[in-house]
């Protein structure tokens, strides 16, 4: 199905849900149409659905309602989000930057690969940053965002052993975005752009040898059966955004639009302290390192640092990462990262 008519269909979906809606919600100052992300991940359902199902109702008295979906369930694959919030279809929803990033390279400043070493120091970089791409999320799209977070952390898993970063060369490894893309060649191997849900096949039919994956996800999509090695120290974010369609935002009264900035920032602090503990969580579950809640635990080696390679994530953060995003996000962009973010993590230019 093309994407007009995915965006039309979703449009009449909504509308004929509205009808359902009990009179009592139209009371409401802001009764709001809302798309969280995957279904399945913890992460919507401890972070993204709450917030809009008991947090905000709670924190306006029962003047803000939200009717949250997740992506997986409307049958959509993450990509149409924005374009759907721009036009007003959804009041507002949860995007990946990574979906938005590839038309406008100034959001790739919100993901930067091997920039990080620590939850903390990702939600820094993203903090800094956030003084460029808030705003321009404004201009270009139409969406105010009320608050960033992180999906857990992204790492290197193989289906053959490795004992390393330096092991990567050679090996075709599956990607999402371009900033991995341009991580994996700066380690020397060749990077394959695939879709989570063809990853498993594609390791098995060799197209893949490693794939850029956090453990939890891993973890959810049973890759364990797949690939058994996995790089303990995260390399990437999986960053993304609470959005509001911005004209919606600015039809609200002060007082309500400032409880949703109350509970934007109250998700964001939420979610970041959650990430961390999804992350030791993944780890678990992908390892049998511990009792993993969400079913039968893995038995996937861990692969842990190994001597030089910190030096090789300052060699390819240097030398491909940044100066490759700097080319397509311009030279003015790329300042302000280094002096807004970059900064906050002690990497200068």
């Amino acid at each position: 199905m093309k994407l007009n008519e995915k965006l039309a269909a979703t449009a009449m979906a909504l509308g004929l849900a509205a009808v359902s809606v009990p009179t009592v919600a139209q009371a409401n100052e802001a009764n709001l149409k809302v798309v969280g992300t995957w279904g399945f991940q913890l992460t919507y359902q401890d972070y993204e659905k709450p917030t809009f199902e008991t947090i905000l109702p709670e924190m306006s008295n029962g003047q803000i309602a939200g009717n949250i979906q997740p992506m997986t369930d409307v049958g959509l694959n993450g990509t149409e989000i924005m374009k759907l919030l721009t036009s007003g279809i959804y009041d507002a929803g949860f995007v990946v930057f990574t979906y938005i990033a590839q038309g406008d390279a100034i959001f790739e400043g919100m993901d930067m690969p091997m920039a990080f070493s620590t939850a903390d120091e990702a939600r820094a970089l993203l903090d800094g940053f956030s003084a460029v791409s808030y705003p321009a999320m404004e201009e270009t799209h139409g969406v105010k965002i009320l608050g960033h977070y992180s999906f857990p952390f992204t790492t290197i898993v193989c289906r053959d052993a490795f004992t390393s970063l330096a092991d990567i060369r050679g090996r075709k490894t599956r990607v999402y975005s371009a900033g991995l893309s341009d991580m994996i060649e700066g380690l020397g191997g060749t990077p394959v752009t695939i879709p989570f849900s063809e990853v498993i096949p594609a390791l098995q039919r060799g197209v893949v040898d490693c794939a850029t994956v956090g453990p939890l996800p891993l973890y959810n999509g049973k890759w364990y059966d797949v690939v058994k090695y996995f790089y303990e120290l995260p390399l990437n974010a999986g960053t993304a955004f609470l959005g509001i369609n911005k004209a919606k935002f600015d039809a609200l009264s002060p007082e309500t639009q400032q409880v949703l900035i109350n509970a934007g920032k109250d998700f964001e602090n939420r979610a970041w302290e959650g990430v961390k503990k999804l992350n030791e969580l993944g780890a678990i579950c992908v390892t049998g390192e511990g009792e993993c809640p969400l079913g039968e635990p893995a038995d996937m080696q861990r692969v842990p640092e190994a001597p030089g390679d910190r030096e090789i994530r300052e060699r390819v953060l240097r030398e491909y990462i940044l100066p490759r995003w700097a080319e397509r996000c311009g030279d003015d962009c790329a300042e302000l990262w280094y002096e807004l973010a970059g900064s906050k993590v002690g990497i200068e230019k």
